[in-house]
C-alpha cells in the first residue's frame, strides 16, 4: 500500500505461480546515464550517433543520416556491455511503481506557421516478451528544457501497432506490463516533436529501481516479493531456479521443470530441455555420457562419475590414447583404451608393439620405432628389444646396437644396404679384413689398390708375387708392364709376356715389331709363314709368297685342295689357260664344252679351225651329221620326217633323237 496507488493494496501478481507475497521492502535507487544512447526509428534498421556537448546528447537535423530515418524517431537505450554505467534493459520488475524521468530540449526553424506543426507521438515505447507498449503523446514547446515523468505501472499504457508506431485502442493490463518488465528488450524515448525541428538534445535519463540492502530512506513498496514454489525464483517468480527450465517458454503461469542433466549441469534449454554447460567431464543432451578421454557411468549423478582415461598414465606426457571405454561387467579391467596409436599395445596402451621400444609406464617415456639404421626386415618379428631398443636381427652384413656398423670383412655406408664385402685379393693382401669405412685391405710388398689386387708401377703379375716387369726393349713399347697380369705393352705383331717374339702368323721380329704373314687361307697349307723370309707353304699347283695364285694353266684357288689343271683341248681351244674361277677354256668358233673338245649343235667338222655351221636340211626333222655335215635323221629315229623312234628306243627329240631301251 502506498499513496500513489489509489486502489490501496495490490493483489499478488507472481506471474500466476503463487498467491503469497509481500512488499519487497527494498530501498529506492536510480539508473541514470546517457552513455551509449543513439537515435533510430521504430524499425531500428539504422542508427545515428549523437554528439556529446556540455554533457548533453545532440543531433542536428542537417545530419545526412537523420534524413534516412522515418519522421518519428527516438532515443534508443543501449544494450548492456562490459563496463557500462547503467542498464535500462532486461529484467526491470524492480522498477514497478517507480518513475521513468528524462529531460529534453529541441530547436525549430523560425517560421510563421510554427505553432501548427507540433507532433504528439508516443513519448515512451517499451518492447519485451513479444509485446510492444507505449505511453504519453503530449505536445512540448521548443526552446525549453522539458522534463517528463512516466509512472511505471500499467496505467495509461497502450498497445502499439508495430508498423505505424501508433497506439491501439487497447489498454495494457498488469499482466502484460509485468511481462514486458520481466525482460525489456527495447526502450525508446521520443526525439521528434516538431515537423520543422532542427536539433534535439537529450539532457538526462533516470529510472527508479528497488535495490536490496539499499540504505535509501525511500522504500518502493510497489515491488512485490513472492514466495515461490520450488523451481521458481525472482521477485515475481519470473525466473526458473538453477537446474530448471521453462517449458515452452511460457512466462505467465508457465511451468519450471527440473532439468534432466544427471546432476552434471545447472541449466538447460527452455524449449528442448537440452542441458547446457555439462560439467564433471560429461557430454550429451542430458549430460548422460562421459566426454572424450573419460570413462564411467555419467547417469549415477555424482561428480566423480567420469574419470580420466589413463593410457597408461593419466598425465599428458604418457596418455597415448585419446579415448577409452568402460569394461563390460565381470571384466578384470575397469576400462579399455580405444585406438592405441601405432607402436602401443595392451588394454591401456602400456606396452610397446613389436618393432618399437620404450616404457610407457615411466613418466616422460614413450614407444619409438626401433632405430636399426634401415638394416632390418620391417615385416619380421622381434627386430629389437622392446625395452632397451637393442637391434636383434641386423641384415645386409651389419651388426651393433643399432645395426650401424658393418660386420668384419665388410665395409661401406651402413645406411641403404651399403655394407660390401672387403674381397681382399688372396695374393696381394695379408688377410681378409679391411678398413670398415674405406674398405682398404692390408697389402703385401709391391701390391697396391683397395683390394691389393694390382702391383705397384714397374711390377706385374699378382699371381707370381709381383716380380719386376723385365720387358724386352726390342719388342716393347715401354718398360712398364700391366700391374695385374705382368704383361708388357708389345709393339704391333709382337707377343709374349715380355714381348720377346712374334705373335703367331707374324714374321721378322725387329724394333718396328713383326709383320703379318697374310698367307692365303685357301692357297696355303698353314697360316704361319717362314719367320725369316715371310714365305708361306702352298697347296699343290699354288704359287706366290702368300700362296695367292695358281700356276699357269691351272685354276680354282679357292677350292682349298690346291689348283686344278685346265686341260684345254689343243685343237678346239684358243689358249691352254682357262678361267681362274670356273675352269672354262676359251673355244674356237663353233666349238663348245668346258675343254673346247666338240662342235656346237648345228655345227660339224671339228678341227684346228673350229667347226663349220651345218647347211639347212631339205627335209623337216633331219639334222646335220657332226662329222660329215650331211642331213640325216637324228639318232634312233626314222620316217619321212624322222618323226618316230626306231624299235626298242624311246623319248623322241627333234635334235637329239631317241634313247635305247
Amino acid at each position: 500500500m502506498e499513496a500513489s496507488n489509489p486502489a490501496g493494496c495490490m493483489q499478488c501478481f507472481c506471474f500466476g505461480i503463487s498467491q503469497n507475497c509481500r512488499s519487497a521492502g527494498w530501498g529506492q535507487s536510480q539508473i541514470s546515464s546517457l552513455e551509449g544512447w543513439r537515435v533510430t526509428d521504430l524499425r531500428g534498421k539504422k542508427y545515428v550517433v549523437p554528439s556529446l556537448e556540455n554533457g548533453r546528447l545532440t543531433v542536428d537535423h542537417d545530419n545526412t543520416e537523420v534524413a534516412g530515418l522515418n519522421p518519428v524517431y527516438y532515443w534508443h537505450a543501449p544494450a548492456p556491455y562490459a563496463g557500462s554505467k547503467a542498464n535500462f534493459l532486461g529484467n526491470k520488475l524492480a522498477s514497478y511503481g517507480g518513475n521513468l524521468t528524462y529531460s529534453m530540449y529541441y530547436v525549430v526553424q523560425r517560421l510563421e506557421d510554427v505553432n501548427t506543426a507540433y507532433t504528439a507521438d508516443l513519448d515512451v515505447i517499451m518492447e519485451g516478451n513479444e509485446l510492444l507498449i507505449g505511453y504519453g503523446g503530449r505536445y512540448y514547446r521548443e526552446g525549453l528544457e522539458n522534463t517528463m515523468q512516466v509512472f511505471m505501472t500499467e496505467r495509461d499504457w497502450y498497445h502499439v501497432d508495430p508498423d505505424t508506431g501508433l497506439p491501439k485502442q487497447q489498454i495494457v493490463t498488469r499482466q502484460e506490463f509485468m511481462t514486458v518488465l520481466a525482460n525489456i528488450e527495447r526502450l525508446l524515448i521520443r526525439a521528434s516533436y516538431h515537423i520543422h525541428q532542427t536539433q534535439i538534445q537529450f539532457l538526462d535519463m533516470a529510472m527508479d529501481v528497488a535495490v536490496e540492502n539499499s540504505t535509501s530512506p525511500s522504500i518502493m513498496s510497489s515491488v512485490e516479493q513472492c514466495f515461490c514454489p520450488r523451481g521458481y525464483s525472482g521477485l515475481s517468480c519470473e525466473v526458473c531456479e538453477r537446474g530448471h527450465r521453462r517449458v515452452n517458454d511460457v512466462l505467465y503461469g508457465g511451468i519450471c521443470e527440473q532439468c534432466n542433466c544427471n546432476n552434471h549441469a545447472d541449466t538447460c534449454e527452455a524449449s528442448s530441455g537440452l542441458c547446457t554447460s555439462c560439467r564433471d567431464n560429461t557430454v550429451g543432451p542430458h549430460c548422460e555420457n562421459c566426454e572424450f578421454g573419460y570413462y564411467g557411468n555419467a547417469t549415477r549423478g555424482t561428480p566423480n562419475d567420469c574419470r580420466p582415461c589413463a593410457c597408461p598414465l593419466a598425465i599428458s606426457t604418457n596418455n597415448f590414447a585419446s579415448n577409452c571405454m568402460a569394461a563390460p561387467p565381470g571384466s578384470q579391467e575397469e576400462y579399455f583404451c580405444v585406438s592405441c596409436p601405432d607402436g602401443y599395445i595392451g588394454n591401456h596402451c602400456e606396452m610397446c608393439d613389436d618393432g618399437y621400444f620404450g616404457n610407457p609406464l615411466v613418466p616422460g617415456n614413450y614407444c619409438q620405432p626401433c632405430a636399426c639404421s634401415g638394416n632390418i626386415n620391417p615385416n619380421a618379428v622381434g627386430n629389437c628389444d622392446r625395452m632397451t631398443g637393442q637391434c636383434l636381427k641386423c641384415l645386409f652384413n651389419t651388426e651393433g646396437w643399432n645395426c650401424a656398423q658393418c660386420k668384419p670383412d665388410y665395409y661401406g655406408m651402413v645406411y641403404g644396404k651399403g655394407c660390401k664385402e672387403c674381397d681382399c685379393n688372396q695374393y696381394g693382401s695379408t688377410g681378409t679384413s679391411c678398413d670398415q669405412r674405406s674398405g682398404q685391405c692390408s697389402c703385401r710388398p709391391y701390391y697396391e689398390g683397395r683390394a691389393c689386387d694390382s702391383c705397384v708401377a714397374g711390377y706385374g703379375n699378382i699371381i707370381a708375387g709381383c716380380p719386376r716387369c723385365s720387358c724386352n726393349l726390342t719388342g716393347s713399347v715401354s718398360n712398364l708392364c700391366d700391374q695385374v697380369s705382368g704383361q708388357c705393352p708389345c709393339k704391333n705383331g709382337v707377343g709374349g709376356q715380355y714381348c720377346g717374339s712374334c705373335l703367331p702368323d707374324h714374321w721378322e721380329y725387329s724394333e718396328e715389331g713383326c709383320k703379318a704373314c697374310n698367307c692365303h687361307l685357301k692357297g696355303s697349307n698353314d697360316s704361319q709363314c717362314d719367320l725369316v723370309t715371310g714365305t708361306c707353304t702352298c697347296q699343290p699347283n699354288v704359287i706366290g709368297d702368300k700362296c695367292d695364285q695358281c700356276e699357269i694353266n691351272y685354276y680354282d684357288l679357292d677350292s682349298g685342295n690346291g689348283c686344278q689343271s685346265c686341260d684345254c683341248d689343243v685343237t678346239g681351244s684358243t689358249s691352254l689357260q682357262c678361267d681362274l674361277t670356273s675352269g672354262q677354256c676359251p673355244c674356237k668358233p663353233g666349238v663348245t664344252g668346258q675343254k673346247c673338245d666338240q662342235c656346237r649343235p648345228g655345227y660339224y667338222g671339228f678341227s684346228s679351225n673350229g667347226c663349220t655351221e651345218c647347211p639347212v636340211c631339205p627335209v623337216a626333222g633331219q639334222v646335220c651329221d657332226a662329222v660329215t655335215g650331211e642331213c640325216v635323221c637324228p639318232t634312233n629315229t626314222e620316217g619321212d620326217r624322222c618323226e618316230r623312234c626306231v624299235p626298242d628306243t624311246w623319248g623322241h627329240d627333234q635334235l637329239l633323237g631317241s634313247m635305247q631301251l
